[in-house]
């Protein structure tokens, strides 16, 4: 319970205003009307860029303020006497203990600013505007003193000498105190520096201080990023498509706009050059948008690459102008995967890092990365709904329309080190810009050059510097320790010594805090009222840092496997279609309820449902103990009569108990005291109701604490948050039996984005994602293979999956199905819904993605297989997955640039560095593969028995012998030769090499040593999950029979074509002979011999 509401008896403000800094004092007084001693949960708000250096408690009868001391709070320490901390977003929150019955106290807080200049006017702001309507104020009175000249201020403001008046009474504050002034001192073209000594022998502080010029622009230009990855998937790619029409209707005729859908590579949508904004290209736009679909990993850094290139393309008056925006997710799965790693990237273009704006699309998007990409640079916004997303694109225009100066930097020369910030920043046009140092000597320099993009070229300004003395409470040393402080979180150091800064330097950030007694710090949970995306940007990945991507692959499965037969697969689909009538079903209770409040809430269904798929024969019968009801039961009987059951071919009996939801209270609603409050004040009274195990759904909803979609997704989140998957969906089904089954499917959503999702057992992951869906692949396998034309073997797919629409066995049967009868439209649906179903495992989307490159959709083919990284970007098995499967395809480029990740991941591993070679000699880099099967010779033998080292010194010598009898220059095969001598291989006759593509069926190899012997034994070197094989050929031996099949394959699965290599010895080793032949392997397998010359 959040209580009632102090009174706020009065609020005084005194402003000094000394030059461009700003002192603001507050006392506000709380009154505690109640009768017994309350505990006040304290939240104000701060402009942007103030520093807190002063919090004080003075209590009613006391003369003596208590002050809180600044220091690193210690989270989850119990008890607190007191505290006021960073809440994010530009505000404070903390707690007033021990507030007594019928008295007040004052909360004192000082703090100061730098204020922003423009055009050379200073602009001070005191926040009193709110989200929510805001507390009435007994009292409000604001004095300013100041010695500049006042230009400008807020209605109701009383002017007088050497300042301003503001005084109100009974008043509730509508919008923030505004000031405009002309500060003293402050001249274009000039360097304000600000010099603060530092403590003992330590080196002084230096703030510098000067506005960029000022520019104006005709109109805006827009390069829209619009991620079209798979990891998007329908659904927020429409609310992208929402985005890109506000922008669109948000531009005028003077604008311009180039759209890309990005995924693993970058396409324009629309015109291919920035454009002028018509009415005719805004529809080519929208039409061309309107046909993308998601597929393809994620590579954010090409996309805002190409974007900026299309920035610069313009002509002269306006290359380089305007802004990049990316609306997505902020998940790249391909390529750089940080936020400074991308701005790396941009940094190298010739025309720099342009300036970069956000829409971060979706509950599961990465904001701090996206935040941190934008910071300084362009707005960041959150859209988690079509309406956001409305009001995002209009308000990116209006950002977007702010004329800025792109690339600001300083150079300060030799005496001046430690300067932050760091890297290049946008400023706004005019505007004033700083950086701070720390002074070794004592000289500050006469001049400094200020850097700024200009176009496409860099522009480089010297300016003088002016010594301005400092004023009173400047905070110079603190501005040098905040952007210290901010540096070390953006790059993710170690936060202890910035904690040790902070402290000594007396500034507030999230680890440190101001305290009474106690140092005991609220959680993230119970403090945090939100992330501003450009003041807090540096501290997001650290407070609230994006889970990591959920690894929503899975692999294919061993065996086809389920005892579940077709009639019950049938019977359990009518049962669902009983339970998707719930709502009808209630419908009749509550209509009978009207005239019988005792109805029965408990059904028993019987049906009879035909081999059409028709009720027959229906019986309803309340069985809750209160007696029949035949009004109930004759409503209740034409809902299921009424409902269209699956068409199996087979008549089955169904019995079904039907538990409706209680009847809803007649009493009126109350509200809750927790629904009148900031929905960042509910988040923490929900998690302490979590924790007490008394958060629920129905009380929520039904005390008006979930108003709008955005609060019941917050909800939802905290109710589940602490439960286990099996539980979370047995909520969902709680609240989907309520009727609302938006909510349940939130709830599976989400638990799709767990981080520990690939930990769960096969049956809890099953269960997520296809609920009780019965296993039917052993009965689905014997009806297929017995069916004798293709027209029978469709027609038992189409009956099978009905009732099983996520068979493994089933979609690749009929994936197979349709490519072997030529339906290439029916083919290419059916893939693209493999692709987009979560529960489709790796064989099945590889299966999918090789028919697309076989029906000649190269890009699409390659975007296919791109997803399967896109669903487990850090697994290292599927890294390896997907190049062999990449490999095997002879994308050997694509399949390279997957080893390398999981080379960098895995960086001593031989089996890595077998496949690299592998990859490598496919793409005709020979020289690069010899050296890694050399490595991984070394490697191997030192990892394990021999057997990766010998296998690989196989494969090197079968490629360094078909590298010389491709007939090279002299010089180059007497290279080739010595290689060849050198490498290490086994005193045998010959040897048999076998190289088959990865797939779901591995090649099995054996070998019967002597032709007539019964006995086969399996490879000498086995590593099927490469697709290499090898064999010792001893000599003196016969013939030997060697036996390549396919235990695994599928019926009517397509041949696998195997690569066999023999490799003959002779006295001479540099003079190997290679005999090779390529064979078929179908789900018979097939036989060779080898007699020590030819394979037959």
């Amino acid at each position: 319970d959040p209580g009632a509401p102090l009174v706020v008896r009065s609020e005084t403000v005194q402003v000094a205003v000394d030059g461009e800094l700003a002192i603001t004092r507050t006392k506000t007084t709380y009154f505690n009307g109640s009768d017994q001693s309350a505990q006040a949960d304290v939240r104000l708000a701060l402009p942007a860029g103030a520093l807190v250096s002063r919090v004080a408690r003075l209590n009613e009868g006391e003369s003596t303020p208590s002050e809180a001391t600044l220091g690193p709070g210690k989270m989850g320490a119990s008890g607190t006497s007191g505290r006021l901390e960073w809440a994010g977003d530009g505000w404070l929150r903390g707690t007033l203990v021990n507030i007594a019955a019928g008295k007040s106290v004052d909360l004192l807080i000082e703090y100061t600013e730098w204020l922003p200049i423009r055009g050379g006017r200073a602009t001070y702001r005191f926040p009193m505007a709110s989200d929510q309507e805001a507390p009435m104020v007994g009292g409000l009175s604001v004095m300013l003193d100041t010695s500049s000249s006042m230009l400008s201020a807020n209605a109701g403001v009383t002017l007088r000498r050497g300042g301003l008046d503001f005084r109100r009474a009974d008043v509730r504050p509508t919008g923030d105190l505004v000031v405009e002034l002309e500060p003293k001192g402050v001249k274009a073209g000039e360097v304000r520096a600000y010099f603060a000594p530092g403590e003992g022998k330590e080196d002084p502080y230096v703030l510098f201080r000067t506005e960029v010029p000022d520019a104006s622009e005709a109109g805006v230009t827009l390069a829209v990023v619009v991620d079209s990855s798979m990891s998007t998937g329908p659904a927020l790619l429409e609310t992208e498509r929402v985005v890109v029409g506000s922008l669109l209707e948000a531009m005028g005729p003077k604008d311009s706009v180039v759209v890309l859908a990005a995924d693993q590579s970058a396409r324009n949508v629309g015109p291919n050059v920035p454009t002028l904004v018509t009415p005719e290209v805004k529809a080519d736009i929208r039409k061309a948008l309107a046909g993308v679909r998601p597929g393809g990993a994620s590579n954010l850094g090409l996309a805002l690459e190409q974007a900026a290139d299309l920035l610069d393309r313009q002509d002269k008056e306006r290359a380089g102008a305007g802004m990049v925006v990316y609306i997505g997710d902020g998940r790249p799965t391909v390529g750089e995967a940080t936020a400074r790693d991308l701005r790396k990237r941009l940094s190298r273009r010739a025309g720099g890092v342009p300036r970069l704006a956000s829409v971060a699309i979706g509950q599961g998007a990465d904001r701090a990365l996206l935040s941190e990409l934008a910071q300084g640079s362009g707005p960041s916004y959150a859209v988690l709904d079509r309406q956001e997303a409305a009001r995002a694109g209009g308000a990116m225009v209006a950002d977007a329309l702010t004329p800025t100066v792109r690339g600001v930097s300083f150079d300060l020369g030799a005496t001046v080190d430690r300067v932050y910030p760091r890297d290049p920043h946008t400023v706004l046009a005019g505007a004033t810009t700083l950086v701070s140092g720390r002074l070794r000597g004592a000289a500050l320099p006469k001049t400094v050059t200020l850097r700024y993009r200009k176009g496409t070229g860099l522009v480089e300004e010297e300016r003088p510097v002016v010594l301005v003395p400092l004023p009173p409470g400047a905070d110079v040393a603190k501005r040098w320790a905040q952007a210290r402080v901010e540096e070390i979180s953006m790059r993710g150091e170690g936060m202890e010594g910035a904690v040790v800064l902070a402290s000594k330097a007396g500034l507030l950030t999230p680890w440190t805090g101001y305290y009474w007694g106690s140092s005991s710090a609220a959680s993230w949970d119970d403090r945090l009222l939100g992330l501003d995306p450009d003041t807090d940007a540096a501290y997001a990945a650290q407070i609230a840092p994006a889970p990591p991507p959920p690894s929503l692959l899975l692999e294919p499965p061993p065996v086809f496997e389920g005892e579940d037969t077709l009639e019950s697969a049938i019977e359990n689909a009518a049962r669902h279609s009983i339970l998707d009538s719930m709502g009808a079903l209630v419908a009749c209770r509550d209509a009978r309820s009207a005239s019988n409040p005792n109805v029965d809430s408990l059904l028993s269904v019987s049906v009879r449902v035909d081999a059409t798929g028709r009720a027959v024969k229906v019986v309803v019968v309340s069985s809750g103990g209160r007696g029949h009801d035949a009004v109930l039961e004759r409503c209740s009987q034409g809902v299921v009569t009424a409902i269209p059951f699956l068409a199996g071919g087979v008549a089955v009996d169904v019995t079904q108990v039907v538990s409706l939801p209680a009847l809803e209270s007649l009493q009126r609603t109350s509200c809750s005291a927790t629904s009148k409050v900031p929905l960042a004040v509910k988040r923490g009274i929900w998690r302490a109701r979590s924790a007490n195990g008394q958060l629920d759904f129905y009380t929520a909803q039904h005390q008006c604490e979930l108003p709008t979609w955005s609060d019941r997704r917050a909800f939802l989140g905290i109710l589940i948050a602490r439960q286990s998957v099996s539980e979370a969906i047995a909520t969902a089904s709680r609240i989907a039996a309520l009727g609302d089954s938006d909510s349940a499917a939130f709830i599976r959503q989400d638990l799709m984005r767990r981080p520990d999702i690939s930990s769960l057992q096969e049956g809890e992951m099953r269960r997520l994602f296809v609920g009780d869906e019965p296993r039917i692949d052993v009965a689905l396998n014997k009806a297929y293979r017995a069916a004798k034309t293709d027209a029978d073997r469709m027609k038992i797919l189409r009956r099978y999956l009905r009732v099983a629409p996520h068979s493994p066995l089933g979609r690749r049967l009929l994936l197979s199905l349709l490519e072997s009868t030529g339906q290439k439209e029916a083919l290419a649906d059916e893939i693209f819904q493999v692709r987009t179903d979560p529960f489709s495992d790796a064989g099945l989307l590889a299966q999918g993605a090789s028919a697309l490159l076989r029906l000649g959709e190269a890009q699409e083919g390659q975007r296919a297989f791109g997803e399967l990284v896109e669903r487990a970007p850090r697994d290292p098995w599927t890294l390896a997955y997907v190049g062999d499967r990449l490999r095997a395809e002879g994308l050997f480029e694509d399949a390279l640039a997957s080893y390398q990740r999981l080379d960098a991941q895995s960086p001593d591993d031989p089996g890595v560095a077998l496949r690299l070679a592998l990859a490598q000699a496919g793409a005709g880099r020979l020289d690069v593969a010899i050296r890694l099967l050399e490595r991984a010779g070394q490697t191997g033998g030192r990892g394990d028995d021999g057997r990766t080292g010998e296998l690989s010194s196989i494969l090197s010598a079968s490629l360094l012998a078909a590298a010389r009898q491709a007939s090279p220059s002299k010089e180059t095969d007497a290279l080739l030769g010595r290689r060849l001598a050198e490498t290490p291989l086994p005193d045998v006759a010959s040897l048999i090499l076998v190289r088959t593509p990865l797939g779901d069926d591995p090649v099995e190899v054996r070998m019967a040593r002597q032709e007539k012997d019964k006995d086969e034994l399996p490879a000498d070197l086995d590593a099927a999950s490469m697709g290499l094989s090898a064999l010792r050929i001893e000599r003196g031996g016969g013939t030997a029979r060697i036996h390549l099949r396919r235990p695994a394959a599928i019926a009517g699965s397509r041949p696998t074509r195997a690569t066999v290599t023999a490799l003959v010895f002779g006295s001479d080793r540099s003079q190997l002979k290679l005999v090779t032949r390529e064979v078929d392997i179908g789900e018979a397998g097939i036989e060779l011999r080898w007699d020590g010359e030819a394979l037959r």
